[in-house]
């Protein structure tokens, strides 16, 4: 617990995503989804919409096109995928060229444009169904499905039975950060 509040295991997230980064810097291409995961015992968290109300947490994550790992989010259950999007928007940085973020049709929001628009992102969601409008379905967007299932590899962790939010949050980074350093060849 004093790793976490000290927020060692951000910093360590930190220097993953910055090693894994001068070896993809040429990556424009991102997706992102979120992922309902059990937590009995998370004081945080709420009525897991898809587990008859069971106490659960959702996991937010935002994958390059290698479907590495480099931002990380935690909620409870029952809040919308849309506002998870936005924390990790503010994270990025503005950037010159122009980036595309791949997601569902729940982040179909107007106020998330707007966001976006500002750092130079393109929020490529997959329209709903409607006489109006044509049906995309965005390249590559396996991807993230991909990647949240590597997270699920890491058991040895027991994410789940984190009470607070602090705790989940830096096991869960300490995943993604092994995930990283991995994918950046540190760890083969």
């Amino acid at each position: 617990m004093k790793w976490c509040r000290a927020g060692v295991f951000e910093k360590i997230l930190i220097k993953a995503r910055e090693y894994y980064r001068k070896r993809n810097s040429q990556n424009i291409w991102y997706a992102f989804d979120t992922l309902l995961k059990k937590g009995p015992f998370a004081q945080f968290g709420g009525a897991n919409p898809t587990d008859r109300s069971k106490q659960g947490v959702k996991q937010a994550l935002l994958v390059d096109r290698k479907g590495a790992p480099l931002f990380v989010y935690l909620t409870a259950a029952n809040v919308h995928d849309s506002k998870t999007l936005e924390p990790i928007i503010n994270q990025l940085r503005r950037s010159k060229r122009v980036r595309i973020i791949a997601v569902d049709s729940a982040f179909d929001v107007k106020h998330l444009c707007s966001i976006c628009a500002d750092k130079k992102i393109v929020l490529l969601t997959n329209l709903r169904c409607s006489k109006n409008k044509r049906i995309y379905k965005s390249l590559h967007c396996w991807i993230i499905e991909r990647s949240l299932g590597w997270l699920v590899w890491f058991k040895g962790l027991k994410i789940c039975w984190a009470k607070t939010l602090i705790l989940h949050l830096a096991f869960l980074q300490f995943a993604v950060s092994i995930r990283l350093f991995k994918m950046g060849g540190i760890f083969v």
